[in-house]
């Protein structure tokens, strides 16, 4: 599965992205008023799903200055898994990381990773 880290205003577009691409990002049906119910429960699962993500988006925006993501992308590196940047930033491109020209990029490459991940275990 795809876990998507950003900005909690996108999480209507990864909703509908859900439907096409393995996504699992618990707070994508949380990111609106009133409809989280415990923040520490939230939080909580946001980690394990990045830690146990088979890839890992990173999304920003211009302007966008990225807070709890910077926080999950560690989660999921320190857990070996591949991590997508897409946004206005340059990213180091290493053995885990890759930097994506688009969304549809970063969605394709991570669902590739998944399927790739599924055949191996």
């Amino acid at each position: 599965m795809i876990y998507i880290a950003s900005k909690c205003c996108h999480a209507p577009k990864w909703r509908e992205l859900d439907k096409r691409y393995p996504i699992k990002a618990s707070w994508i049906y949380q990111a609106g008023p009133g409809e989280t119910q415990d923040y520490i429960d939230l939080w909580l699962t946001c980690i394990q799903e990045a830690r146990e993500a088979q890839a890992f988006i990173f999304y920003h925006e211009p302007g966008e200055t990225p807070k709890g993501s910077l926080i999950e992308l560690g989660i999921a590196l320190a857990s070996h898994v591949p991590c997508i940047m897409v946004g206005d930033f340059k990213a180091s491109v290493r053995a885990l990381v890759w930097q994506a020209e688009s969304l549809e990029t970063a969605l394709e490459r991570g669902d590739e990773l998944c399927r790739r991940y599924h055949t191996m275990r």
